[in-house]
């Protein structure tokens, strides 16, 4: 978006900056030349067509732009065509998945007959286990340090909130110190499942526990920040905000921040 309202400006903010576009279009054009694929198709789900969700038509015009030996396709589950899920075209096509695992309607059908044409999936859903908040807990656990390097040790002391998985024998201590704590749903995304211990009473927190499965969270470490004043009125007043700062990794290429912020709440879902 930056991008675009530069070049619609004039502005040349953005000439030393590298998009995420790029970054995608290097990555799908090197894996489509190593496995000598035709065709790139973005693949969308249907339910996302005009619920407000940014699409995928500016980066098929940047992919078109960019590899113009390679046929791009931007389509979705309902109307993929059926002759592309064949070996004989499965084996050509390079598939960008442009939809969440939860966006999935049909049990996972469709994704599983797109893998058994023989197409190259570019992302699936290791992301899932990826994003699993357990993670943190793992990573504070001193029985797993020794499976760590001394420099992946260091990062996890320097910027991971110590993190404890939740369990039927700590479950009342981490109640008692509710207030400098976050409580983290395992597998949740978009502020679902966290719940910030000052904000909520023991009986609160003990009934969303529970019924999601003691097992099933993590306490946190809360981060105090102070947040960053932003012009947020018609009239341009400035109002505190909590920010999430999202980073854009592609292929290992950084490309920017993502800014989410909040004058209402610390569970920041608001671009």
């Amino acid at each position: 978006c930056l991008e675009v309202l530069c070049a619609a400006l004039r502005w040349p903010l953005t000439q030393a900056l590298d998009p995420p576009q790029a970054a995608i279009a290097r990555l799908l054009g090197r894996v489509a030349e190593q496995r000598e694929l035709q065709r790139i198709v973005l693949c969308d789900w249907s339910s996302n067509r005009g619920n407000g969700y940014f699409g995928f038509e500016l980066l098929r015009q940047h992919l078109a732009r960019r590899l113009p030996g390679l046929e791009i396709q931007l389509t979705d589950e309902a109307d993929y065509p059926a002759a592309w899920l064949t070996p004989a075209e499965g084996r050509r096509t390079l598939v960008y998945r442009g939809f969440m695992y939860q966006d999935m309607t049909d049990h996972g059908a469709f994704f599983r007959r797109l893998w058994d044409s023989g197409a190259t999936v570019i992302n699936t859903f290791e992301t899932e286990l990826r994003m699993h908040k357990g993670w943190f807990a793992r990573l504070c656990d001193p029985r797993n340090h020794h499976l760590l390097s001394a420099a992946e040790l260091d990062a996890v002391a320097r910027y991971v909130p110590h993190t404890v998985a939740v369990g039927r024998d700590n479950l009342d201590g981490l109640l008692r110190d509710k207030a400098g704590l976050v409580f983290k749903l395992g597998l949740s995304s978009g502020g679902e499942g966290v719940l910030m211990g000052a904000d909520h009473s023991v009986d609160r927190l003990r009934a969303a526990i529970e019924a999601k499965g003691v097992e099933h969270w993590c306490a946190q470490r809360a981060i105090t920040c102070d947040g960053l004043n932003l012009p947020y009125t018609a009239e341009f007043e400035f109002t505190p905000h909590n920010l999430v700062l999202g980073l854009y990794l592609i292929d290992g290429q950084a490309s920017g921040l993502t800014v989410a912020a909040s004058s209402r709440t610390k569970l920041v879902n608001i671009h």
